[in-house]
Formats: structure tokens, C-alpha cells, sequence
């Protein structure tokens, strides 16, 4: 959540402007409601929908590449 809130003061964005939250994790807080959901009511992302991405060591990887398509 800080490194959002930060990326979005970086970028000049407000939340309500993102479309998705991939949160890249090997321990999730919890299975149900997922991390991303934490998110996006933290920073406010309104519009957003999110989910968590479990894929290991591999997962900031393979986050990155889903975000870009």
C-alpha cells in the first residue's frame, strides 16, 4: 500500500485513475478477500479490480508481464 501511494505521488495520479491492482505474492494476508482487494480500498482505487498473483519467485516477473499486456 505504501509503495502504491508512492507510485501514484511519482506518477501524479490519483487512484480513482487505475484500472487493475496484480499484487505478486508467495503469502498472501489471507486466501479470501485477496491482498490486491487491501489495496484498492486503501489508497482508494475505486474503479480498479484486483487479485493476487501466487507464482513464487517467478511472480514479480511474471505480475510485470500481465500488467503490460
Amino acid at each position: 500500500t505504501k509503495a502504491a501511494g508512492k507510485a501514484l505521488e511519482s506518477a501524479g495520479m490519483n487512484a480513482s485513475e487505475i484500472d487493475v491492482i496484480i499484487v505478486a505474492t508467495v503469502t498472501p494476508d489471507m486466501v479470501f478477500p485477496n491482498t490486491g482487494c487491501f489495496v484498492q480500498k486503501q489508497i482508494g482505487a475505486v474503479n480498479a479490480f484486483c487479485f493476487d498473483l501466487e507464482a513464487a519467485c517467478s511472480g514479480f516477473l511474471y505480475g510485470v508481464r500481465l500488467g503490460v499486456v
